[in-house]
């Protein structure tokens, strides 16, 4: 097990035993089926100065690639676990916002159906990478607080929580949905009847 670090968030792979995790070190831990860990550095060397790299969220692709949210930098990062090395090609930059997300470890989901990596912005955003590839972009505006993304069975649509009381005066809850495919987000699918109900985690069965 890594001897130093807190672990933040999960991921496995398909079709296979291993684990792979992130937390709060600028590394990605791969563990077999045996939990015999390799861990591999996270670097962007090509990128800006001034932005400590911490990418706290990991999900993993049907390719087989490990991909990276840094709600810090606000950039997406890759592994090959193929070979346990990172990517650099594969690094998509995106316009920094205020600081790291409220809810760190819940935030990046992958579409089987695009083939596209979907994280929540602090600037109220969804962030999306093509994987495998070095794009992406921003996507979505919402009222309130994206705070829990989702990706619902079928793998078209993203369902998104959203806490409203911030911005809209004590309002409950929303989730409100995005269509991986369209680019349509739709506010409101959802509203709860518990104003003071904080949806704090996520998934879609």
């Amino acid at each position: 097990m890594p001897t130093s670090g807190i672990l933040l968030s999960v991921a496995i792979t398909p079709g296979s035993p291993t684990v792979v995790a992130v937390g709060d070190l600028p590394a990605l831990h791969i563990f077999d089926a045996n939990l015999t860990p390799t861990v591999v550095p996270i670097t962007d060397p090509g990128g800006p100065a001034g932005c400590t790299v911490v990418p706290t969220d990991v999900v993993v692709s049907s390719s087989w690639r490990a991909v990276l949210w840094d709600g810090n930098c606000d950039r997406f990062y890759e592994v090959r676990l193929s070979t346990k090395t990172q990517d650099h090609a594969a690094t998509v930059r995106l316009t920094r916002d205020n600081g790291t997300f409220l809810n760190y470890n819940d935030i990046v989901q992958y579409c089987i159906v695009t083939g596209k990596a979907f994280a929540l912005k602090e600037s109220g955003e969804i962030a999306f990478k093509n994987v495998g590839l070095g794009s992406g972009s921003t996507a979505g505006s919402f009222t309130g607080s994206p705070f829990v993304p989702v990706i619902a069975p079928g793998g078209g649509l993203l369902w998104v929580t959203v806490i409203n009381r911030f911005g809209g005066g004590g309002s409950a809850d929303t989730i409100d949905e995005y269509d991986t495919r369209t680019g349509t987000l739709s506010r409101g699918r959802y509203t709860f009847s518990d104003a003071s109900m904080w949806v704090r985690s996520a998934v879609a069965v």
